[in-house]
């Protein structure tokens, strides 16, 4: 798994993208990529999962436990282009209630504006 954290919008966002297969074996890596965008403090931050070809349910707790970080500080999570099987996945589980789902980092940026 590849993962890369950059910020945009005049330090208003970071977004996080990952690549490949998030199992067991990367958990360290994707807690490392997130809490590294978590500590810029940003308001908001976006999982770009577009180029993701699983996620084990390991994965999808660090995604729930970065909510719960966000939202306590009253800052936000959302989650870029997921493929249709994980979209459909978080949709099963519910965390589609939790998480804003957009196609593109630039389609949530224009709704946020």
């Amino acid at each position: 798994m590849n993962a890369q954290v950059k910020t945009l919008v005049k330090d208003k966002v970071a977004v996080v993208s990952f690549e490949g297969d998030i199992d067991f074996s990367v958990l360290v890596e994707m807690h490392k990529a997130i809490d590294e965008a978590l500590a810029s403090k940003l308001p908001w931050v976006l999982v770009d999962l577009s180029a993701v070809t699983f996620i084990a349910s390991d994965g999808l707790g660090v995604l729930i436990e970065a909510h719960r970080k966000t939202s306590g500080e009253g800052r936000k999570i959302d989650l870029i282009h997921p493929q249709p099987h994980i979209l459909g996945m978080l949709r099963k589980t519910q965390l589609t209630r939790l998480f804003h789902v957009y196609e593109t980092v630039e389609a949530a940026l224009a709704a946020e504006s």
